[in-house]
């Protein structure tokens, strides 16, 4: 059994020899009751446990993920563009981890999507929110404003976040040089949709304004026609 195996790897040699000792204590007397442990044995039961919860609390993360976009943002469509790319970014890092690394998925993968979730929804939400201020008479000039304003601060904040990344990179242990990796390419990810994705997705189907003084005084959405309904029923006109 090699001692660096995986939880998933070291699963099935963990149930042979529950088996093997289960079958020697059969046929044992009462007084001599075999055992068997491993430090293998409670890393990989210990791995097994984190994984087999990650998809709960990736979920959890997510779902409060969008409700906390959905109030800084106080619109639905620019909520849901923000989830879908932080869904999309999350998605993307797992399939590098699985297929372009070919690594297991064990204990920093697993951390790596309940941790980067935040990371993830960070850039996208920064775009959304900088959409929802801007003003302009189109989804496409309201979406250059955005990226005109937010933009070099997005790139920025990427670049100190994947250069500080490059130090988890030379070291010697396994788990920071992989955390390192996976730090890197999910900034990566979320940069390119928080700047190529979220704004074609905004000039495409974003609101073309988000807030409108109507006529009683009421703060409510406009459609794509720039017409407003306040919530005492008045219209408002753009």
């Amino acid at each position: 059994v090699d001692r660096m195996s995986g939880g998933h790897a070291a699963e099935p040699d963990m149930h042979a020899w529950d088996k093997y000792v289960a079958d020697l204590n059969t046929r044992a007397p009462r007084t001599a009751k075999a055992h068997h442990a491993s430090e293998l044995w409670a890393k990989a039961s210990t791995e097994l446990r984190i994984i087999s919860s990650t998809i709960q609390v990736t979920a959890l993360s997510n779902v409060v993920a969008l409700v906390a976009v959905m109030i800084f943002t106080r619109h639905w469509r620019l909520a849901l563009f923000t989830f879908m790319a932080v869904v999309s970014t999350l998605s993307l890092l797992l399939g590098f981890c699985v297929v372009v690394c070919g690594w297991d998925f064990g204990i920093v993968e697993a951390v790596a999507m309940i941790i980067f979730a935040g990371f993830s929804v960070d850039y996208a939400l920064h775009v959304a929110q900088a959409y929802h201020h801007c003003h302009g008479s189109s989804k496409y000039e309201r979406t250059a404003k955005a990226l005109g304003e937010i933009g070099p601060s997005v790139i920025a904040g990427a670049c100190t976040t994947v250069g500080s990344s490059v130090f988890l990179l030379c070291c010697t242990i396994t788990l920071f040089t992989k955390f390192g990796v996976v730090l890197a390419v999910n900034m990566t990810i979320a940069v390119l949709y928080a700047l190529v994705w979220l704004p074609c997705a905004l000039m495409l189907f974003g609101p073309v304004q988000n807030a409108c003084c109507g006529v009683a005084g009421n703060w409510e959405s406009l459609d794509d026609d720039g017409h407003a309904e306040t919530s005492n029923g008045y219209v408002a006109h753009e």
